[in-house]
């Protein structure tokens, strides 16, 4: 465990004990008395002897140099044009000071040193891998116990001398406790004690215990920036990326909003540290949750910790373990203060908790705290509170006002409605009013401020918690402005027709087919929410022939809610968003007009009026949803709370988090040690731009896409100039190194006629395809049919015709011969195919993996062909637009 010491000669923090006597005895060697050396802490020649072995273990790439100031430099950027990087100004941010091994490497060395193998305590790796799954299979201790004991696990033991290290649960727990932390922070159990003023039976005030578990916030922040996991996807300087457009003279060129490091906060908090600084942007985020499901009421409300460091694409999936559980705040219903008074006094005691749980970020931010990152160079580290994730309520809570207000701004309940640009809330003005309410009634009612003396964020450095409070889309987008309001209004009275329109819709890939509509649907998710929003506006068409305006304001909210979440922004999608809200606003009475809406004072569209400001602040949204920490409930709350007894349950659940952490930190060192052979660690991933909801994650928690049974191969180009094969055979060369065949499926094809040669003049690239691979089943999964067959079970009538001109068209000087065995050629029939579409935005790893299937009607399902766009002239044919596309079916 990690802890953050302090130097006693020079003052300095360090995280940890460890960097702490090594920083003593290379600068103040005489003074080494002062400070002991941690047990098991490598001393400076065994760190010498460590950093050999890991030279040898592993080639590591060259360390990056830090920029220098003020330096801007072409890159590429978040988009496809090319972009200029503007570094910080300040000596330079994110100066690393010296090299030092990582806590993987430390243990991998230490490992060596000693002649144990990398998956010490157990026997082998096929028992830690076995292990590794009971943990994460979710079987109980009972089954688990009964597991070891079986007469199959207990021949297994006496065969092999791998299995040997637990033989029952007790053992494989103690064994899984012995595992080493890698940097792990540890838990702290404090209990509050509460002084009421309801009088109990004896006239006495009663008391109330509630229990506080934390960890320390400057721990957690040294174990996700040392993580040498997420070594590549770690950035320590705000950098400034602008287009690097040298013909525009007229208008200043786009900048680009993004990562964290790219907006203003990070900029503006480097200016206000000392040089040599690196900031550690903290990113909160809390939310109470139902434990227990059918029975009783249990809640946990568990506060997430993370850092902008890290790429949000990696912070957005719960795989990567890139945002830690902080702590439990408590629950209680505060029976011990009269009706009146508990409100007040849970917003006293959620403050008086987090400013337990905060307390060493004050310290910390303001000095620095030196700590190994994931590159192995130490940097003096600011942890500074940068953002807040919660749903409004809870946005409120934090903020202390009043839940009819703005908890960013001033304006006044009654004119949330109104479009105006209202003055930003101050927290120095709010603390003063707090603390001197009856001087500040006024301005205390006027902001509708909560009677709590001492927030949790007064006194840490560098906050402004108004600032911190980043937009929230789930709740404010899709279940607010989108469900509760703009779909309610334009379906009053047309819910029949409504729901008739989304079940006439086709069906097509990546969007939900709402067969019954939307009205029997009991309760909606984000998921619902996102798929109507896809094909609302086609829904609204003549809907509403009365008032044509209706259709104008829900484009223009249906737009401000696509442009939200664009994964990068710029200068120009900002004012595309402002654009959005201002047709909004400009078409909004015509629903007052409709009889459908009395006026605008909602909160949650007046909450749009911050999302570009957020944006410029803090960069693109999507890092900042509260369905991120939605989603870390199940792993860091709810699972732990089936695995209890229900009995002081904070407890268990504590103990089986600090297990499964365990399990999952060995694993990536195990994963770590298995690729010393190449240049970095590994680090498996994924690009996605929605890591919430895209299916390469649908094994964390969301529903996987209807998958077909077809077995897939890539098949990128097929070269048609091949000799004919033998009878019965259809065979396909694939990048010209694998060779699919497959017999035709009926002794009666074995005298088909062989498909006849054409001879094409060029054979195409796969790199200078516009689509890349696509993917097909091996085998025909419809079999194989004539041309008539073709044409009367998927209702193509010119199908011969069709490819006869095709044909004609490739390669005019193909043979009549040729052409005229089209009709009897039997053409083998799939179902689908797959292919991988690029980006329309430009962005890496932002790809749509498309599906198109063609289905006759079978006696259990309608026909199915889908609509696509085909690549008629290649020559105009471009990413964004319709250009030298056509339609087909």
């Amino acid at each position: 465990m990690n802890q953050t010491t302090q130097c006693p000669i020079c003052r300095h923090n360090f995280a940890g004990e460890n960097l702490l006597y090594r920083h003593v005895s290379r600068n103040h060697p005489t003074e080494t008395a002062k400070v002991r050396r941690p047990p098991g802490s490598p001393s400076r020649e065994e760190l010498n002897t460590m950093a050999s072995i890991m030279e040898r273990a592993s080639a590591r790439p060259a360390e990056p140099s830090t920029p220098s100031s003020t330096s801007s430099e072409p890159s590429s950027g978040p988009t496809e044009l090319p972009t200029y990087t503007t570094h910080h100004p300040t000596k330079p941010a994110g100066t690393s000071f010296e090299k030092y091994l990582t806590t993987f490497e430390i243990h991998y060395a230490s490992q060596h040193l000693t002649r144990t193998p990398s998956y010490h305590p157990f026997q082998s790796q096929g028992e830690w891998e076995f292990a590794e799954w009971i943990m994460k299979s979710g079987i109980s201790h009972r089954d688990t116990d009964r597991l070891l004991k079986s007469r199959m696990y207990g021949e297994l033991q006496e065969r092999s001398s791998a299995f040997k290290t637990f033989h029952d649960n007790h053992s494989f727990l103690k064994t899984i406790d012995s595992l080493p932390g890698l940097g792990q922070a540890g838990w702290k159990h404090v209990e509050i004690s509460i002084a009421g003023n309801v009088a109990g039976p004896d006239g006495q005030p009663l008391n109330e215990t509630v229990e506080l578990w934390m960890r320390d916030p400057v721990e957690c922040v040294a174990e996700l920036i040392g993580n040498p996991t997420f070594r590549d996807t770690m950035q320590y300087s705000p950098i400034q990326e602008t287009e690097a457009d040298d013909d525009s003279f007229e208008e200043e060129p786009d900048r680009f909003f993004e990562e964290m490091w790219s907006g203003d906060w990070w900029w503006q908090v480097q200016d206000a540290l000392p040089a040599d600084s690196t900031v550690a942007p903290i990113i909160l985020a809390s939310d109470k949750t139902q434990l227990s499901t059918f029975s009783g009421d249990e809640q946990a409300w568990p506060v997430y910790l993370t850092i902008g460091n890290i790429s949000k694409a990696v912070r957005r999936r719960p795989s990567q373990r890139a945002m830690v559980l902080l702590g439990y705040l408590p629950v209680t219903k505060l029976n011990c203060f009269q009706p009146q008074d508990r409100s007040n006094q849970g917003h006293r005691l959620f403050h008086y908790a987090m400013r337990q749980l905060l307390r060493p970020l004050a310290k910390a931010g303001t000095d620095g705290v030196y700590m190994t990152c994931a590159d192995g160079r130490i940097r003096r580290i600011h942890p500074i509170l940068a953002s807040y994730i919660a749903d409004y309520p809870e946005q409120c809570l934090v903020v202390c006002c009043r839940e009819n207000r703005c908890p960013k701004c001033k304006v006044p309940p009654s004119e949330r409605g109104n479009v105006l640009s209202s003055l930003l809330r101050d927290p120095n003005e709010s603390l003063k009013i707090i603390q001197d309410i009856a001087k500040e009634f006024e301005k205390y009612e006027a902001q509708g401020l909560r009677d709590v003396p001492e927030p949790f964020w007064k006194g840490l450095p560098l906050v402004n918690i108004y600032r911190c409070m980043t937009p929230d889309m789930l709740h404010q987008l899709h279940k607010g402005v989108f469900k509760d309001h703009l779909f309610k209004w334009c379906t009053s009275r047309k819910k029949d027709e409504v729901d008739a329109r989304f079940t006439r819709l086709p069906p097509f890939n990546g969007l939900r087919h709402f067969s019954k509509g939307v009205s029997t649907i009991s309760q909606f998710t984000g998921n619902e929410h996102r798929e109507m929003e896809k094909v609302f506006v086609g829904i609204m068409i003549n809907l509403h022939d009365e008032d044509p305006d209706i259709v104008t304001a829900a484009r223009s909210l249906l737009d401000f809610i696509y442009l939200a979440h664009y994964p990068s922004h710029s200068t120009s999608t900002l004012q595309q968003m402002k654009e959005a809200i201002n047709s909004f606003n400009a078409s909004k009475d015509v629903f007052i007009g409709a009889g459908l809406r009395d006026h605008f004072n909602i909160g949650k569209i007046h909450s749009l009026a911050h999302y570009a400001p957020s944006i410029i602040d803090y960069g693109a949204l999507d890092g900042y949803n509260s369905e991120i920490s939605e989603r870390l409930h199940i792993d860091f709350a709810k699972l732990g709370y089936r695995a209890s007894n229900r009995k002081a349950y904070l407890n268990q659940m504590v103990a089986w988090l600090e297990r499964h952490e365990k399990v999952n930190a060995f694993g990536r060192y195990q994963a770590w040690v298995a690729s010393l052979d190449q240049s970095a660690p590994p680090n498996p991933i994924c690009n996605c731009p929605d890591q919430i909801s895209c299916s390469c994650h649908q094994s964390e928690g969301h529903e996987a896409e209807e998958q077909e049974d077809d077995e897939v191969v890539s098949e990128e180009v097929v070269n048609l100039s091949e000799p004919p094969v033998p009878n019965g055979h259809q065979t396909a060369t694939l990048n010209q190194e694998t060779t699919i065949s497959g017999r035709a499926p009926t002794s009666e094809r074995l005298g088909h006629v062989p498909p006849p040669v054409i001879c094409a003049d060029t054979t195409s690239d796969t790199e200078e395809t516009m689509f890349g691979p696509y993917q097909v089943s091996k085998k025909p999964s419809l079999g194989f049919r004539s041309a008539n067959e073709v044409a009367s079970v998927t209702g193509a009538a010119g199908f011969a015709a069709e490819l006869r001109a095709f044909l004609i068209r490739e390669n005019s000087l193909i043979p009549a011969s040729a052409l005229r065995l089209i009709d009897q050629h039997e053409y083998g029939m799939y179902k689908q195919f797959k292919r991988t579409l690029p980006s329309l935005r430009g962005l890496a790893g932002d790809e749509y993996n498309d599906r198109v299937q063609a289905r006759p009607a079978t006696s259990t399902a309608p026909a199915r062909f889908d609509t696509v766009l085909w690549v008629e002239d290649p020559d105009n044919a471009e990413n964004i637009g319709v250009t030298g596309y056509r339609v087909g079916q």
